[in-house]
């Protein structure tokens, strides 16, 4: 087994998780897995020019090999994996009897059934060294369940369930397994959703951004440095909140 202990993070290249890949990679080296070269390369170049060291595999985490390419690669490098973070995911919003059922399908693919090729990769290892974080990037959605967005919540709340079964399986052998729930975040995503609700609503993107920072105590979008901190935090080592969901930024009244 390598020495070199990393991070590996789905949808490591953009949004939240290119956030996550930059500060984990102050810690150790970073693979960034997700569909986008670019994107990839870019955050793995940043991650050098600051002194870190990343590498990036472009690749569907939800396709049927994904679990058998990760496992080479992490070969290749000689690393093993201290810090899991399943950040890939998507959603689609929209009324409910209207949504087809291969897009739930597929909705559920990468939020859920995705995690656990990855985990019979890097869990082994985690249990033989009696060390290890497993951080699912999960939402209040899945807390609360949200209108006009079934799939996504509901897959959500299975990432949730899914942490909790993992935080006790594996507690014994000093995994962590975190699920952390923000309320939107800063981002193209949140720019989307924001939009959506205008549209739904009939009112301005200005109107409907205030309408989503109105539900959070703060009063405000999350900024993703705050959701990479979170993820730092599980990184760093055993904790005793294991299997409760971390939550940002309210949204839940």
């Amino acid at each position: 087994m390598s020495d070199t202990l990393a991070a590996l993070v789905t949808g490591g290249g953009s949004g939240i998780g290119r956030a996550i890949s930059l500060r984990l990679a102050k810690e150790m080296p970073v693979l960034l897995v997700g569909r986008n070269p670019q994107s990839l390369a870019t955050t793995a170049c940043q991650i050098v020019e600051q002194g870190g060291v990343a590498d990036f595999l472009p690749l569907d985490i939800a396709a049927a090999n994904a679990g058998g390419e990760v496992e080479v690669r992490l070969s290749e490098l000689g690393w093993s994996i201290k810090t899991l973070v399943l950040n890939a995911g998507r959603g689609i919003s929209g009324p409910t009897e209207t949504m087809q059922l291969d897009t739930f399908r597929d909705i559920f693919e990468l939020n859920v059934f995705s995690a656990l090729p990855l985990l019979k990769v890097v869990v082994p290892g985690m249990r033989q060294r009696k060390r290890g974080s497993i951080v699912f990037i999960s939402s209040t959605a899945g807390l609360k369940g949200f209108g006009f967005d079934a799939a996504y919540s509901s897959s959500k709340a299975a990432v949730i369930s899914l942490a909790r079964c993992l935080a006790d399986e594996y507690g014994r052998d000093g995994i962590s397994v975190v699920p952390v729930c923000p309320w939107f975040v800063e981002g193209d995503a949140t720019d989307r959703s924001i939009q959506s609700i205008a549209r739904r609503k009939g009112i301005s993107v200005e109107e409907a951004r205030a309408f989503l920072e109105g539900k959070s105590p703060q009063k405000r979008i999350i900024p993703v440095a705050e959701v990479a901190e979170t993820v730092a935090f599980v990184s760093s080592g055993p904790l005793s909140l294991s299997g409760h969901p971390i939550i940002l930024a309210g949204g839940l009244q």
